[in-house]
């Protein structure tokens, strides 16, 4: 079976990988011992030096011990280096392998910030949070690429085009397994915590004048070298020393202005350095690969700039200039900096910089940040490549799926099939508690989103209508808007019945509907409801407890559809196969329940139940 091929290719990657580990860190360990011999030899070799100079033999030991130390610290680097590459691979390795495994919900990163009850569908098909879609596929390395994931997966297509070339693109990064992960492994090279790098590109926006003027930039060149002109001209030469003197009180007159502010400026390009030199290198690794998507392939194209340069070239030459920041941590370069007006320098080069590429520089991150949620979102295709790539209907108010389950609970859950066309557009779901009705909903509304977004479902085959999702399923008080569950409910209902008025086509997933009021109103605004629902277009899944309502099955004028879940009962267990049967339950288990969790319900109440 492929998927089996995929998960042993995950096993042999994570085992070559710590093995590679084991050898780079054993040999640090060697060459952080040999640092210390070589240490100890030049300082030994020195101390007996200094009571004999002429001892060739130790003036050999000395020069060796002292090259040796050299040449072990720049090999300690070299193989700490690699060690990162490799602990990269690993533990993306790792964690492929976790996901096949179904162990995905201990990754920390859930996207929990991004948790929203308003939502018209996020909330209730649990795409964020803990045992979410985005727990499940995230692998961005960057803040930037989190929040693009997040307006990936909030964010349906509309068009049958641009799912197809979604669908396309992310079948391509599926393929390229090599390319991705060491796409994914640069971004993580080096990377203790994700920083957002919106306060950068909000300085590339920003624009200081000051620094742009021709006079001020010729000042800043030119006054450094007058300066120090004088100042050599009054030691060698019989001019006066005041015009030196006078010139370096004005630097240093400069350099107190505003010390406080420029620091702030120069001091965040400096910060902000690791997380540019790993954009550079994952914008050389996109601008260099060939892809055959097209919208990769603009993509490439656009991170151009006008004058033709790339991308990756603008960067790196605002990376030389975030170095020349690096000076202004050693309190011994203060002189240098005050004679040179170093600061003045750094800042007329980078507003130079800013530019030339300061607008770009937000889009080339934005596009880094797309590449990343797309290398997320294309784990389903690489992980999966059984399941379906779904098609776009060109009928409305179609939904047909074979075998479809839900993503999230993976391959050992139940498959059942889903069809919804115009002449039955809405599924009425009934069954006793726990038998599947709120996970069969999330299913057919997770796989509908994947349809939308370009990703595959997990369906043997399926094919549905453009819709715009709605969801009213996980409704409760909320305290700091003082709304009780059941207005919450109301206007979530009003959301939807607002989106069907439109005229456009509309997927709605109700659960439980009227729940927080008496039986009479439940059944009637449930049944007015459905048949609005219906006549405006809307098409659906409403799942209840009300039996009643399974009679608008035979109103030719409502288009309903029975179908329920049904449970065993052994040896005084409950039991589920939560497999979807057509027609309406015509058993409940709220009293079975009770007695189990030790209510005193006798067999005689149960009989009577089913009577």
């Amino acid at each position: 079976m492929e998927e089996q091929r995929i998960y042993r290719g995950y096993l042999k990657g994570e085992e070559k990988f710590h093995k590679k580990w084991e050898v780079l860190s054993q040999g640090q360990r060697r060459l952080s011992n040999l640092r210390v011999l070589m240490v100890l030899l030049f300082l030994s070799t020195g101390f007996v030096l200094a009571f004999q100079r002429e001892n060739l033999i130790l003036w050999g030991g000395f020069i060796l011990s002292f090259t040796g130390f050299i040449i072990f610290v720049l090999r300690h680097e070299s193989l700490k280096q690699r060690e990162q590459y490799v602990k990269g691979y690993l533990e993306l390795y790792k964690k492929q392998r976790m996901r096949k495994e179904g162990r995905w919900r201990e990754f920390e990163e859930r996207g929990s910030e991004f948790i929203d009850s308003d939502h018209a569908f996020s909330y209730d098909l649990d795409l964020f949070g803990q045992n979410s879609v985005f727990q499940w596929i995230d692998d961005t390395t960057s803040g930037l690429g989190k929040r693009k994931l997040y307006r990936l997966l909030v964010t349906p297509l509309k068009t049958r085009e641009a799912i197809v070339h979604r669908q396309k693109l992310l079948e391509e990064l599926g393929r390229k397994s090599i390319w991705v992960r060491r796409f994914l492994v640069e971004g993580r090279v080096g990377r203790k915590k994700t920083k957002d790098f919106r306060e950068v590109i909000q300085w590339g926006s920003t624009k200081n004048p000051v620094f742009s003027k021709p006079a001020v930039i010729v000042g800043v060149k030119t006054l450094p070298w007058l300066t120090i002109l004088l100042g050599i001209g009054g030691v060698l030469t019989e001019l006066p020393m005041a015009p030196f003197l006078l010139l370096l009180l004005l630097h240093g007159t400069l350099f107190a202005l505003g010390f406080l502010k420029r620091g702030k400026v120069l001091g965040m390009v400096k910060d902000y350095q690791l997380e540019l030199n790993q954009y550079i290198r994952q914008l050389k690794m996109f601008e260099k690969h060939g892809f055959e998507s097209e919208v990769l392939n603009d993509l490439q194209q656009s991170l151009k700039t006008q004058r033709g340069t790339s991308g990756t070239d603008q960067l790196r030459s605002l990376e030389k200039l975030a170095n020349r920041t690096l000076n202004k941590q050693n309190m011994l370069f203060v002189p240098i900096n005050i004679l040179t007006l170093w600061d003045y320098r750094c800042l007329v080069d980078l507003e130079k910089w800013k530019k030339e590429s300061g607008e770009a520089l937000a889009y080339w991150i934005d596009t880094l940040a797309e590449v990343e949620a797309l290398v997320s979102l294309s784990n389903i295709h690489r992980d999966h490549p059984d399941w379906a790539l779904p098609k776009v209907a060109k009928k409305p108010s179609l939904y047909q799926g074979k075998s479809v389950g839900h993503p999230l609970i993976g391959e050992g859950g139940v498959t059942n099939d889903i069809e919804l066309h115009p002449e039955s557009p809405i599924l009425l779901i009934t069954g006793s508690n726990m038998s599947g009705k709120s996970t069969y909903l999330r299913t057919a509304g997770i796989n509908l989103l994947f349809l939308t977004i370009g990703t595959k479902v997990f369906a043997r085959e399926m094919e549905a209508s453009l819709m715009k999702m709605h969801t009213c399923m996980r409704i409760s008080d909320n305290i700091e808007k003082n709304i009780s569950s059941f207005y919450g409910e109301i206007l979530r209902i009003k959301s939807i019945v607002e989106e069907t008025k439109k005229g456009e086509p509309v997927f709605f997933l109700l659960d439980e509907i009227f729940k927080g009021t008496n039986s009479t109103d439940r059944h009637l605004g449930a049944k007015i409801l459905i048949q609005q629902l219906y006549e405006t277009g809307g098409v659906g899944l409403v799942s209840t407890h009300d039996l009643e309502l399974t009679e608008l099955e035979n109103n030719p004028k409502v288009g309903v559809r029975n179908y329920h879940f049904q449970e065993t009962y052994h040896q005084g267990e409950i039991q589920f196969d939560y497999k979807l049967r057509p027609g309406a339950s015509r058993t409940t288990n709220a009293l079975y329940l009770m007695k189990m969790a030790g209510v005193e319900v006798t067999n005689k109440d149960l009989e009577k139940k089913k009577r």
